[in-house]
């Protein structure tokens, strides 16, 4: 009987000293981590530790969490104080504009792709981001972001713009099409200017009505946010732009140009961001007015041209189209 009661007191004492150990072990919130974060709808531990550049396992040890799986809206976090969260990658689903001020001047036309966003307006419905030599506001709706991303980024009241390169080495939104020894012609719509320099300051040469023809002599040279080719159009010698942000001014004639084209065949024709009915409206075209294709859906329904400088899509039912067939299908 003595040897039992020995037995079970021995076993009560094991079975006490872990608890023991455990409470010495308590874990206790990282103390040097004196920011806060608010866990929204949505949020995972690892989106957050992206922002604060913490791996799961350090935000879960520095705040006591028992199950990194399990976070909750309303919870509040500690984290490392002075961080912003930073510049994000988001995705842009499909073309939308960007402006200087959020609701202000337009800018530029920007294609589907990814962006950076770098700040937001302080209600959320503006995210300011950059794309190679652009910088400017999008509607935060026409991009592909988590709402707890937006309230990441900081609050920023900064001016969009477009912006050069350095020297040659232009970084610009779409590629250019050209090279020296081409053949290149004024896209359809407004005409460009010919310039003593490669610059909107330099001397004005002349005007370059739609479907001037011109050899590519030098270039490119970036400034202002406009690539620059020295060129000889029917004589005159000068520098004139290419594109700016996501806009051409000049296309291949030769070498490069599949010669297709899109004749307008109805009174008045919308121009749009992407091949659907409700996509945005860019621009109007009418009647009796011929562009350049540059690309098509798979099934020829709608074409994509370049119209006064803007590159967008119409319905193929109201054009007259010629050699679609030789254009890129584009995604």
């Amino acid at each position: 009987m003595l040897r039992s009661k020995l037995w079970l007191v021995l076993l009560t004492m094991l079975l006490i000293v872990p608890t023991v150990y455990a409470a010495e072990a308590q874990c206790v919130p990282r103390a040097d981590w004196t920011g806060r974060y608010t866990v929204v709808r949505g949020d995972t531990l690892y989106r957050i530790g992206l922002r604060y550049s913490l791996t799961v396992t350090t935000l879960a040890q520095g705040n006591c969490l028992p199950n990194s799986n399990y976070i909750y809206a309303g919870q509040v976090l500690r984290v490392p104080s002075g961080s912003t969260g930073g510049p994000i990658t988001v995705y842009v689903p499909a073309t939308t504009y960007a402006y200087q001020y959020p609701n202000g001047v337009y800018l530029a036309t920007l294609l589907p792709g990814t962006v950076t966003a770098q700040g937001r307006s302080a209600d959320t419905n503006w995210i300011f981001v950059r794309a190679a030599n652009l910088q400017g506001w999008v509607w935060s709706y026409s991009l592909q972001i988590d709402s707890s991303l937006i309230l990441s980024l900081p609050i920023t009241n900064q001016a969009g713009s477009i912006d050069g390169g350095t020297g040659n080495q232009c970084n610009q939104y779409l590629s250019s099409r050209l090279n020296v020894g081409m053949q290149a012609r004024v896209t359809p719509g407004l005409p460009n200017n010919l310039r003593a320099t490669a610059s909107t300051s330099g001397t004005w040469i002349g005007s370059l009505p739609s479907g001037t023809l011109m050899t590519i002599l030098s270039g490119p040279q970036c400034s202002g946010g406009i690539l620059w080719w020295q060129v000889n159009a029917n004589g005159l010698v000068g520098w004139t732009g290419e594109l700016q942000a996501a806009t051409y001014w000049l296309e291949p004639a030769t070498g490069g140009t599949t010669g297709a084209t899109a004749t307008i065949n109805t009174s008045f024709l919308n121009v749009r961001s992407a091949p659907n009915a409700s996509a945005y409206i860019l621009l109007q075209v009418s009647r009796g007015q011929t562009f350049t294709v540059v690309g098509r859906r798979s099934d020829n329904r709608w074409l994509q041209i370049s119209a006064n400088g803007v590159i967008g899509w119409v319905n193929a039912s109201y054009v007259v189209a010629y050699n679609v067939n030789s254009v890129p299908i584009t995604a």
